[in-house]
């Protein structure tokens, strides 16, 4: 076990991209008794793989603060990584049922999900480099331009290029209603279109190469339209 004060992890959002990766990541330590959380009606294919692997599944009604209490119950920390990637919904809407029951459980430490943006890493990672320090990590340092090219690339069509001059003019004058996680990941992106300073060489990972990201991205929005 860690010698930390951190012993048990629970995930939210373990079978999506982020988090099982994530779940790996801890189940590959081996120094923390694993949990990811799961709807009650979901059966999850990706959750059984996990489960193999020693996660333990615990299940609950995500509405039902009563039952997100039981199954927070003996958590350290929580890692949230949930996203509604069809309604993109708030982030922050999202996550305060967890963020109720998890004072409630008595949760040591709870980690948000935004992993798109730059956070401050916790006061304990595994590696003593990232103790207190802001990391920043890249599959790809491409240009909103060049991205653009891989999309016409991976497609075999000229993009046409719409500026969405609603959301340009909410962010300019600051005025209601309050951005959606979309606006405020558009906004990201156009702030930050590449990141020419990163952490990569000081981690051992391997990224997707974003040309393969992209096809699939392509692919599943021809079989959409289909």
């Amino acid at each position: 076990m860690s010698n930390s004060s951190f012993h048990t992890v629970t995930i939210i959002g373990a079978t999506g991209n982020a988090g099982y990766a994530v779940t790996e990541a801890f189940l590959n330590d081996g120094s923390y008794r694993v949990k990811i959380l799961e709807r009650k009606q979901d059966e999850n294919e990706k959750a059984e793989i996990l489960a193999s692997k020693g996660a333990e599944i615990v299940y609950a009604d995500y509405s039902n603060k009563d039952e997100l209490v039981e199954a927070f119950k003996g958590t350290d920390v929580i890692v949230s990584a949930i996203a509604d990637r069809v309604n993109f919904t708030s982030l922050y809407d999202l996550q305060i049922p967890f963020l109720v029951a998890a004072k409630e459980a008595s949760v040591k430490r709870f980690i948000p999900s935004e992993f798109g943006n730059g956070c401050k890493t916790p006061d304990h990672l595994i590696d003593e480099e990232a103790r207190n320090a802001h990391i920043r990590v890249t599959g790809s340092n491409l240009t909103l331009n060049e991205y653009l090219q891989k999309f016409e690339e991976a497609s075999g069509s000229k993009w046409e290029v719409i500026e969405d001059r609603e959301v340009r003019y909410r962010f300019k004058n600051k005025v209601e209603p309050v951005p959606s996680f979309i606006d405020d990941f558009i906004a990201y992106l156009t702030e930050n279109s590449n990141f020419p300073d990163n952490d990569n060489d000081k981690f051992s990972f391997t990224p997707e190469p974003v040309t393969e990201v992209i096809e699939s991205l392509v692919s599943q929005s021809v079989e959409i339209n289909l």
